[in-house]
């Protein structure tokens, strides 16, 4: 079974005045996948925030399903307005890694 590996830690950039923040990743990968761009609906909002659920609970790294990583990369398609700030976060999701993993039995 494969599921694509995600790096979560926040990462430094910088702002308009030169100072340094750090870059949120977790929350920004919530907003992507909940993009209004997408004109979700009820039920494709809720299948998309256990997403956001998971992501927000996980620790440094993450595994995504073919489904799960779907929505992150339609959301990050759909996203206007993007900059050099966002790279990172844009390579992270439409380059993960794509790993075997052995499947679990609930």
């Amino acid at each position: 079974m494969q599921a694509f590996k995600i790096d979560l830690t926040d990462y430094t950039v910088m702002t308009p005045d030169l100072k340094t923040m750090p870059y949120l990743v977790r929350d920004s990968m919530c907003s992507i996948l909940m993009n209004p761009e997408l004109q979700l609906n009820g039920t494709e909002l809720l299948r998309r925030n256990k997403v956001a659920e998971k992501i927000l609970e996980a620790g440094d790294e993450i595994l995504l399903s073919d489904e799960e990583m779907g929505f992150l990369r339609q959301g990050a398609d759909a996203v206007k307005g993007l900059a050099k700030n966002d790279v990172q976060l844009v390579k992270r999701i439409l380059e993960a890694e794509q790993v075997e993993v052995a499947e679990q039995i609930d």
